[in-house]
């Protein structure tokens, strides 16, 4: 819902127009290719060989199973449901609200519907890649969407990595210290 609202509002600020300088591009390009192509293989041959897609089957019907009963389980609560929805809302808005903070640490500054755009495709980008939780493309891709809409590239890194300390590598360490705290006193 965020992303369909700051689309109309943060959509013109960014630049996508690419210029190649020595066609040092052209490598990325053929490595993305590369690896649409190897993962398309892989579900070809996932949906192709029987035994694959009965293993498949198998390990996601269990899953599927459990997934549709919780969501009958929130739908059925009006007030889990407003619960889960505003969190989710609450918590991009604080970390694009972390973004621009950060970015104003550096004199520059976007406004919020661009942040969002900004994270929102750099989320989906990092939910791609194999890497956990994104770790360095999510990164990369705020980064360069932070350049695309006009911020200079080392104000962007610096921004980014600032932002990204505070709500994604900081937040386990303090997390592991409370449920150490909560098991010592037998609350979990």
């Amino acid at each position: 819902m965020l992303f369909l609202v700051s689309l109309p509002f943060g959509w013109g600020n960014i630049n996508f127009e690419v210029t190649p300088e020595s066609g040092g591009d052209s490598k990325l390009v053929w490595i993305i290719l590369a690896v649409v192509v190897a993962v398309a293989v892989a579900v070809g041959l996932l949906l192709a060989v029987p035994r694959l897609r009965r293993l498949a089957a198998d390990k996601l019907r269990p899953k599927a199973r459990d997934i549709w009963g919780n969501l009958k389980q929130v739908a059925s609560s009006p007030h889990k449901l407003v619960l889960l929805v505003g969190g989710s809302f609450a918590q991009e808005l604080l970390v694009v609200m972390a973004l621009s903070v950060s970015l104003r640490a550096f004199g520059d500054h976007l406004n919020l519907p661009t942040l969002y755009l900004v994270v929102f495709l750099a989320g989906i980008i990092g939910g791609i890649s194999p890497s956990p939780g994104g770790m360095g493309v999510v990164e990369a891709g705020m980064i360069l969407g932070l350049t695309a809409a006009g911020v200079s590239e080392a104000d962007a890194t610096a921004a980014v990595f600032i932002q990204r300390l505070f709500t994604s590598y900081l937040p386990p360490i303090w997390g592991w210290i409370t449920l150490v705290w909560m098991r010592k006193r037998e609350y979990l």
